[in-house]
């Protein structure tokens, strides 16, 4: 039979002192309690350093798009003003305003 612990999370970013109720795998039947409490709260920090990541990974992602954006926005607008300038040389020389 497996065992159940309660485990109050010590990465409670999301919910404070929310309690998590982890089941204990056979392997570790037999362990001291506080041997368990141990390996439950290093699981629990270890699923909360995972999504950390993987919202960090996100936000890597989302970056890399808005920069993509701001850089063929950047070469819309040099070249836009590329033309223009260009524009303006040629009217001085022809003396058009």
């Amino acid at each position: 039979m497996r065992g159940i612990v309660n485990v109050q999370n010590s990465e409670s970013a999301l919910n404070q002192n929310s309690v998590l109720i982890a089941v204990i795998p056979p392997i570790m039947e037999g362990l001291p309690s506080g041997v368990m409490l141990t390996i439950t709260k290093l699981q629990c920090l270890l699923e909360s350093k995972q999504e950390r990541i993987e919202a960090l990974e996100r936000q890597v992602q989302d970056l890399q798009e808005d920069r993509r954006f701001l850089r063929s926005q950047i070469e819309n607008l040099t070249g836009a003003l590329s033309t223009h300038a260009c524009r303006g040389v040629s009217d001085e020389a022809t003396g058009k305003s």
